[in-house]
């Protein structure tokens, strides 16, 4: 994971991140006699690709095949991954020292993430002050990689598209091999596979595809942090908005692209 913090902190200015996550629904024929359990907020039926990329659009992590009606947050919250992120038992690097304070590393995420010590998200959108912005706009650089590693994905593989009309089990299937595929792609033909977006940065060969049954192995079951998960996500968040407002931390674009 420390390859991919440096990925984020060199391309998008984001020291401490290792990885930004986000789902997508893909849309299939509803199974006969399911009911709503595969239709989603968008009116659609489908089974959502819940995954976490590195800073050059490679996935680090899928999850396939969550019903469509539920949402992003508990997708993540049930899956082996997602609960040993909130429970701080994954492998993450050691702290680094910012602005004289101790930051943990994280993982960026949109609003419908639980905001803890390793899930990073904006502040929310009311009332914001300047530095508030400011935080939000640089923590969207890093997080629109997985969107844009989405995109990239249904560009290519135009099947993700469409309709799949197959069993959910098969969908799923599809989707993890359009992911395998497109990883593979990324490694050995980067700039053929997409030369619009592909930056020619050097992606790392040792961050593997991972799904629930391949997980970070726990290196230390006693990793528990104290006090409200949301808390100190609330502590760390506060700490990155002042670096990132710094002399230190900010860069030269980072007012006018936030409208400040």
């Amino acid at each position: 994971m420390s390859a991919v913090a440096k990925g984020y902190k060199e391309k998008w200015n984001f020291p401490n991140c290792v990885g930004a996550i986000d789902g997508k629904h893909v849309a299939i024929k509803a199974p006969p006699n399911c009911g709503s359990i595969f239709f989603n907020y968008k009116r659609f039926h489908s089974i959502v690709l819940l995954a976490a990329c590195d800073a050059c659009y490679k996935f680090t992590y899928v999850d396939v095949g969550a019903y469509g009606s539920e949402g992003d947050s508990n997708i993540f919250k049930n899956s082996e991954f997602g609960s040993k992120i909130i429970r701080d038992q994954l492998p993450f690097p050691p702290d680094t020292n910012i602005n004289g304070k101790n930051v943990p590393h994280f993982i960026v995420a949109d609003d419908a993430f639980p905001l803890s010590k390793r899930i990073m998200k904006p502040y929310s959108h009311r009332s914001l002050t300047r530095s508030e912005k400011i935080f939000n706009y640089r923590l969207s650089r890093a997080r629109r990689c997985i969107e844009n590693a989405f995109g990239i994905l249904s560009t290519k593989w135009l099947c993700l598209r469409k309709i799949l009309f197959c069993t959910p089990q098969r969908a799923q299937e599809i989707v993890s091999a359009c992911c395998f595929l497109h990883n593979f792609l990324l490694n050995k033909a980067g700039s053929e596979y997409c030369p619009n977006t592909f930056s020619g940065h050097e992606i790392s060969s040792g961050e593997w595809i991972r799904g629930d049954h391949e997980i970070w192995e726990d290196q230390n079951e006693s990793r528990f942090f104290h006090g409200r998960p949301s808390e100190y996500g609330k502590y760390i968040r506060d700490l990155f908005k002042e670096y990132v407002n710094s002399n230190e931390g900010s860069v030269p674009w980072q007012n006018d692209v936030a409208f400040v």
